[in-house]
């Protein structure tokens, strides 16, 4: 996976780490991630539960950074909350190239929040899950861009 020049060095921390942990295998378990080993990305991490019913994509933990950057504490909502409506379809779109295909998804966005469409991000999603089975969560790091 390549990265721009000037991305956050957090996105590609936490993309090593994750290649690191998987090993072998197409993605690691969600496990395999040990919370200490990474404690200055914690922050900017969010976990995503992946469903196999409506809602398909819903928060489990969101970094006290990205809580701060959208808001809001999207813990327990699904995703597409608080998100502009036009834009809920290009979200969910990735969740889904993550969570159907198990690929990783970097991009730079302007926030697609309510209360936040004026900040330029970075955001990489990562797939995790059992060995033998699909996605299960989708980790994913997102931080603002330096102007």
């Amino acid at each position: 996976m390549s990265f721009p020049d000037d991305v956050d060095p957090k996105i590609v921390d936490i993309h090593t780490y994750w290649n690191a942990k998987r090993g072998g295998r197409p993605f690691p378990r969600r496990g395999d991630i040990d919370p200490i080993e990474i404690p200055r990305l914690m922050p900017y991490v969010t976990f995503v539960d992946v469903r196999p019913e409506p809602p398909r994509f819903v928060f489990r933990l969101v970094g006290t950074e990205v809580v701060r950057l959208f808001q809001h504490d999207s813990t327990g909502q699904p995703v597409g909350y608080g998100i502009k409506p036009r834009d809920v379809p290009e979200v969910l779109e990735r969740f889904v190239r993550v969570a159907d295909h198990g690929e990783c998804v970097y991009h730079r966005t302007r926030m697609q929040r309510e209360s936040n469409d004026f900040t330029t991000v970075d955001r990489i999603m990562l797939p995790f899950g059992p060995e033998s089975g699909p996605v299960d969560i989708v980790l994913s790091l997102v931080t603002p861009v330096k102007a």
